[in-house]
């Protein structure tokens, strides 16, 4: 698969309800970033599918699969989330630059930025038919995606372009476009007040939308001296509170969130300008990358103190969040690394790569694997522990029948080639 300049220079975000916080990061060959999923199927998969002592197993679900797109075919491959094991394959009827997981729905989302084509996948069966997907040719070629909370609309918008579309999944057609958004740098709703919240590159504020009304909100302005735009804002699950950050500015901006406006509770100077801000599962610390240097500087989110710098072996370009412990993982590239962050003991354990690069890292929220691709031409998958008190414990790696161009998993942000 051969990409466009345009497909080099995406920047992705998705919501925090229900895939965690959003990411937005400019794209290479080793870095571009996609929120994705797996599928929904009806049969049972031994005995881990269990809820609760007694219970009978349940029916897979999209969080049971880690998914992958093949660089030789562009299919996409679903991945057993607990073994590793190729489940299917499907066919795609565009060229997925970035996929999404709309969890609730149990339906995934591809987006051709190229072409400027979505291709929705309802309910595809696991090793068996389903729904052939719906092809929706976009207003403008997607840079931004983001779900509502209840699964059903999706909104999306392109660089430079100024709108932002409401599209529905269901009817696979775009509702209506809003206007005045040029420079919007990142979307997601908020799950305290159901609006999306806008950044943008050339402005200082940011700003809600009531995507039912068309209205648009002042939330807050964070006044900057080098009139620098900004680059996002994180959220914690309840939506209680944001983390500002702006391109090239080494302080993290922790800002209180209420449901008729936002105020700036703290600016914390960091290591370096941050790649992004990465909240814990237990919402209590925000984890902040270095873009300049292999550090991680971590922020409590109650006292709002900085609690802890940590050294990384290389620049951590992607973290995930494993929502059954209180442990993050992230890789770092040009040292061909996993790390795993224990947020208990502000700890950080590495495993250095034996069998070549790190490129694609995805992590199963119901098994706790962590699944390692090398990318190139490479054909094997490493499966990580996360959880347990071995963190990173190596298992039996699995032979795939082709490299993958992207790997994703349906609570946090990937990396693709």
């Amino acid at each position: 698969m051969v990409l466009t300049d345009r497909a080099r220079y995406i920047w992705v975000a998705v919501g925090q309800i229900p895939l965690g916080v959003t990411l937005k990061h400019q794209l290479n060959r080793r870095q571009l970033l996609a929120s994705a999923g797996a599928l929904m199927g009806a049969h049972v998969v031994g005995p881990a599918y269990a809820v609760g002592a007694g219970a009978s197993p349940r029916a897979v679900g999209i969080s049971d699969f880690i998914f992958g797109v093949g660089a030789d075919d562009g299919n996409l491959i679903a991945m057993n989330g607990w073994t590793g094991r190729v489940e299917h394959r499907i066919a795609s009827p565009i060229e997925i630059v970035t996929f999404f997981a709309n969890r609730p729905a149990d339906r995934l989302v591809g987006v051709d930025g190229n072409s400027g084509q979505i291709a929705i996948f309802q309910n595809p069966g696991i090793g068996g038919a389903y729904v052939e997907p719906m092809v929706h040719k976009t207003i403008a070629s997607p840079d931004l995606f983001a779900f509502s909370p209840d699964g059903r609309h999706a909104v999306y918008a392109a660089f430079g372009d100024g709108q932002i579309v409401l599209f529905d999944l269901e009817e696979g057609n775009a509702v209506r476009s809003f206007s005045g958004f040029e420079g919007v740098h990142d979307i997601r709703f908020s799950s305290l007040t159901g609006m999306l919240t806008i950044t943008s590159l050339d402005r200082s504020d940011v700003r809600a939308l009531d995507v039912r009304t068309g209205d648009v909100y002042p939330l807050i302005n964070i006044a900057d001296p080098d009139q620098r735009g900004i680059d996002h804002m994180s959220q914690t699950l309840s939506g209680r509170t944001g983390i500002v950050i702006r391109p090239g500015d080494p302080f993290a901006h922790l800002v209180a969130i209420k449901k008729d406006g936002a105020s700036l509770l703290r600016s914390i100077e960091l290591s370096g300008p941050p790649l992004r801000a990465y909240v814990s599962s237990d919402n209590r610390h925000v984890l902040l990358p270095s873009t300049q240097a292999p550090v991680v500087d971590i922020i409590d989110l109650n006292s709002l103190q900085p609690v802890a710098v940590i050294e990384a072996p290389g620049l951590i370009t992607n973290v995930h969040t494993d929502p059954l412990s209180r442990t993050m993982i992230g890789i770092a590239p040009d040292a061909d690394a996993v790390i795993a962050f224990d947020m208990s003991t502000l700890t950080a354990q590495t495993k250095l790569k034996e069998t070549g690069n790190v490129s694609l890292l995805a992590l199963n929220e119901e098994s706790g694997l962590a699944f390692v691709h090398s990318g190139g031409r490479s054909q094997k998958i490493e499966l990580l522990q996360v959880r347990g008190r071995q963190a990173l414990e190596r298992l039996e790696p699995v032979e795939i029948d082709q490299p993958l161009w992207a790997m994703t998993s349906t609570n946090a942000l990937a990396v693709c080639h």
